[in-house]
């Protein structure tokens, strides 16, 4: 994350904003500045290689507005299931209590194996070292 300049600003933009307002449904998805582009560019590149680049281009937009739409639904809804319901507290902990932990929306598991886990606390109080702390 950029401290200074024109990449602390675009960084704010695209994602700093989401987290200064993290209930707002407006900012709870990845703005079209990026989003548009990042799917451009992505079928572009793969276009070298023959029929397959609607094929993955398809692939990728459908895997991300899943990704992005599931990322809204934990901000704004009141999920039923144990599961979305775990996820979701583990997102409102990266908002309320952490950023730099906790950023696998919907993989945690991704958390567990690059040690940014936000699930447990440690005996100090601090949330996600990963030991099994009370």
């Amino acid at each position: 994350e950029p401290e200074k300049g024109f990449g602390a600003r675009l960084h704010y933009i695209l994602h700093g904003i989401h987290h200064d307002y993290p209930t707002d449904p407006r900012r709870s998805i990845l703005s079209p500045l990026l989003s548009i582009p990042m799917v451009g560019g992505t079928i572009y590149v793969a276009s070298g290689l023959g029929s397959l680049p609607l094929i993955f281009g398809a692939g990728y937009t459908f895997g991300y507005l899943t990704y992005d739409l599931f990322h809204l639904y934990l901000h704004l809804a009141t999920p039923k299931s144990r599961l979305v319901r775990h996820l979701r507290s583990l997102h409102m902990r990266h908002h309320f209590r952490d950023d730099t932990r906790g950023f696998g929306i919907s993989a945690p598991y991704w958390d567990e194996l690059f040690g940014t886990s936000i699930a447990r606390r440690t005996s100090t109080g601090t949330a996600g070292t990963g030991s099994p702390g009370a």
